[in-house]
This record gives structure tokens, C-alpha cells and sequence, in this order.
């Protein structure tokens, strides 16, 4: 009864401010093409389905409730935006508002659809950091033990290169959207990802990096690729819960968030390794074609060529040609294994974003040289290129890593010495250090490491 008189008085309260709000113009300026979605951090222990109840009244839409960061993400009707996030700034339970901005898949262009080989093959993106020679090496490098958690698009369930019959390794499915529902891939991109990383050994199609390694499915991007930072929140929550090791994130938001902030760290903390897509970038069209990686341009950069400010707004031509300087996050943070991609030349991409978060480079393909094969889906075969590919690999061999300590009777490794081992063993390509970080991936090298 005490609650109950309690939510009903500070209901009340909400409503008079609101009231009042209302009649004085509202508090905040709010741009015309906000679409009213914010992420509401609460003070630690502050209870977070009594807060929810107290915002219904005001016509506020509680989209997750992310108790990883103590937080709602709510949805506000745009009338009535200035006078709830006036109401929310004033109460003292809550800590801070913030933007709920929308991000995407980490991709040039979407995923192309193509025959399956004629006979399985590893795709040249592992070939040149030499997956089969570690599984020709070390039989038992397979990624056993392991699971991943790829926060995607969802991932195709009925692929056969994924989850074959009699022996499924998608042990868990959720979507991290607004309203739940299946973690099935409608854009293929998060499917793509998925077979750079665990494409089975079966005599069919492709191999992947680590082929009976586990996948957990989260959805945290709609079919055309793109998702509120609320619902890559909302699938980090469900990695924390389920205590899942490695995660997958090919996908970027373009600015710093302090609510994504908080989640990863929260996961740093517990002992995931994270692994990112640096972002990629859409150079303005070349002399030989339309324009982005995916669109016929070249994946090297003659900066005389392209002429002063020619590849975008704010970038040094002189130094970064077509590159764009800013990191997506959460590749950008610390804690996080940046990846940036290569071509099958081993060429840092036109399209990877440089800067002092590139941790290092990985085969992510270009239309000119030749573009990442893997799965697709409606279980077939597709081809992409992008950083997104990238991290794929990286990823991939973090598991046969994480597997190998596993199978030595050694301690799991820290992120750091995660990271240190990665760069310690990755070739350097001759490229400065904000393009390339430490150098390409070698899983070769990074197995030999751990003898």
C-alpha cells in the first residue's frame, strides 16, 4: 500500500510539472528531426521498474529497461519532448539524459548474392592470415569450447554451414530490437559475418576461422542495417547475462556515448573481449568509377591524383587520401580490439577508417581486388567487403586462441594480454601506424605464440 500511495504522489508530481511545463513553452529546444528516443541513466539502486511505471503516465514509451547501465531507454511523443526531459533533468534520482543516436552495419555494400563453389575452399581473407595451415597444423584448432556472440543483423539459423542438422551450434537466439521477436538475418550482413567466423567443415561451401565454435545470435540491427544505440545496449546486456566470452561487433556509431560507454566497460570489467569494425568511408567518386569501395573505386590512394580535398570534408588529403579520420565506436574505446580491413594485396582499404584506435588490419575485401566470400542468407553464399569483414577474422582467431588456453589448462587471457599477443605477432605492412595499427593479423604466428 505504501509503494502504491507513494507512485501515485509522484505521479501527481510529474503531471503538475509537466502542467506547468506545458504552459510556459517547455524547457529544452528539441531539433525538428529528433525522433525522440533518449537513454535515462538512474543513480545506482534506484529501481528501475518503478521509474517506468512513473513515466507511463506521461505518455512516455519505455523502450528497454538496461539494467547493465541502470538505465531506460524511453521513446517521448514529439509534442511533449521539451517538458519530459525538463521533468527528468530536475529529478534527483536521475543521474543523466542522453541521445539514443542510430548506427549501422559496418559494410561498402550490402551483401551480393553468388553460386557456391564447386567445392569447399577457404576463402582468400583466411588464407592470407593462414587459417589452414593452423588447422592443417593443429588439428584441434577449431574453436571447440568457445562461444561468440555476434551483435548483427541475426544470423540465418536454417544455413547448413551454421547450424547443421544433428549438430546445431547457434545455442542462443535474441533480438535486441524494440518488441523482441526472431534473431533472424533480413539483411544477410550479420549472416556474412557469421561464416568469416564459423562456416563448418562439411564438404560443402566455405570454412571458417574457428568451424565448430558456438554462436549466439543477437539481433541488434533491423533489415536495413541499422539500430539505436539503446538496442546494441540491450544485446551487450544479454552477452553479460549469459557471461558469453568474445563478441562480435561489426557495426559503428559515429560519436561518443556515454550510456555505450558505461555497457562496455561494464563488460571490460567482467572479462569479455570485445572485438570492432573501425568504420568504413564512402570516398567521393574516382576517375575510374562511382564512387565507394563497393561502387568501383581503387583501394589505393595517389593523393597528388586526387587533388586537395578531394577525399571529404575535414580529411587531409596529403596524408589520408579518401580515409576518414574518425574511429567508429565502440572500436574507438580501449577496451575494445579495433579492426581496420585489407585488401587480398595486403593493402590497407581506401574505405578503413586510420587513427590511433586501429589496433590492427584484417582481409576485408574491395570490389577491384576481390571481395570476402562466406555464407549468406537463405542458406546460400554471398560476397562483402568492409571493415565489418574484417573483425570478422580477427574474432575468429581470438576464439582459436581463447580454445587453445582452454585446452593447455591455462588461465583465459586478459584484454590486454588479448591485445598485446595480437599485435606482437601481426606482419607489419610498412604502413603508419594510424592505418595500419600494429600490422595484419597472423594467426600463424599468434599459435606459434603460445607454444
Amino acid at each position: 500500500m505504501r509503494l502504491m500511495a507513494r507512485i501515485k504522489a509522484v505521479v501527481c508530481i510529474y503531471l503538475a510539472m509537466t502542467l506547468i511545463l506545458t504552459s510556459v513553452g517547455g524547457g529544452l529546444a528539441v531539433a525538428d528531426e529528433s525522433d525522440g528516443k533518449y537513454i535515462v541513466i538512474y543513480l545506482e539502486g534506484i529501481d528501475l521498474n518503478l521509474q517506468k511505471l512513473l513515466l507511463t503516465p506521461l505518455g512516455v514509451e519505455v523502450v528497454h529497461v538496461l539494467s547493465l547501465i541502470n538505465a531506460l531507454a524511453i521513446k517521448i511523443p514529439l509534442g511533449i519532448i521539451g517538458s519530459v526531459l525538463q521533468i527528468l533533468l530536475n529529478d534527483p534520482n536521475v543521474e543523466g539524459v542522453f541521445d539514443d543516436p542510430v548506427g549501422s552495419a559496418d559494410y561498402t555494400v550490402s551483401i551480393e548474392p553468388t553460386d557456391p563453389p564447386p567445392e569447399e575452399l577457404y576463402p582468400w581473407g583466411l588464407d592470407r592470415i593462414h587459417i589452414p595451415e593452423v588447422h592443417a597444423q593443429l588439428a584441434e584448432a577449431t574453436g571447440s569450447g568457445v562461444t561468440v556472440a555476434v551483435l548483427d543483423t541475426g544470423i540465418d539459423r536454417s544455413h547448413p554451414e551454421l547450424n547443421p542438422q544433428g549438430s546445431p551450434r547457434i545455442v542462443d537466439c535474441f533480438n535486441a530490437l524494440p518488441g523482441g521477436g526472431s534473431c533472424d538475418d533480413d539483411n544477410g550482413h550479420g549472416t556474412h559475418v557469421a561464416g568469416i567466423i564459423a562456416a563448418s567443415s562439411n564438404l560443402q561451401g566455405v570454412i571458417g576461422a574457428a568451424p565448430l565454435i558456438k554462436l549466439a545470435a543477437i539481433k541488434v540491427l533491423s533489415s536495413d542495417g541499422a539500430g539505436h544505440i539503446s538496442d546494441c545496449i540491450n544485446g551487450l546486456q544479454r552477452v553479460y547475462t549469459k557471461r558469453y566470452p568474445l563478441v562480435n561487433m561489426s557495426l559503428g556509431f559515429p560519436e561518443d556515448n556515454v550510456p555505450l560507454q558505461r555497457a562496455i566497460a561494464r563488460l571490460y570489467q567482467r572479462g569479455t573481449i570485445m572485438v570492432a569494425s573501425v568504420g568504413n568511408t564512402n570516398p567521393r567518386p574516382s576517375a575510374a568509377g562511382e564512387g565507394s569501395d563497393g561502387e568501383g573505386s581503387d583501394t589505393t590512394c595517389d593523393p597528388e591524383a586526387a587533388g586537395e580535398g578531394s577525399d571529404g570534408e575535414g580529411s587531409d588529403s596529403e596524408t589520408s587520401c579518401y580515409r576518414t579520420t574518425n574511429i567508429k565506436y565502440p572500436a574507438a574505446y580501449p577496451t575494445v580490439i579495433g579492426v581496420g580491413a585489407t585488401d587480398i594485396e595486403d593493402r590497407v582499404t581506401n574505405y578503413s577508417r586510420i587513427g590511433d584506435a586501429v589496433d590492427l588490419v584484417a582481409p576485408g575485401g574491395s570490389k577491384e581486388t576481390g571481395r570476402i566470400l562466406s555464407t549468406n542468407r537463405g542458406g546460400g553464399y554471398g560476397e562483402g567487403s568492409g571493415t565489418s569483414q574484417a573483425a570478422a577474422h580477427v574474432t575468429g582467431a581470438v576464439a582459436l586462441v581463447m580454445q587453445r588456453q582452454a585446452l593447455q589448462g591455462r588461465p583465459a587471457l586478459t584484454f590486454s594480454q588479448m591485445l598485446a599477443l595480437l599485435q606482437n605477432t601481426a606482419v607489419d605492412l610498412g604502413e603508419p601506424s594510424e592505418f595500419q595499427g600494429a600490422g595484419l593479423l597472423d594467426v600463424g604466428s599468434l599459435m606459434n605464440a603460445l607454444q
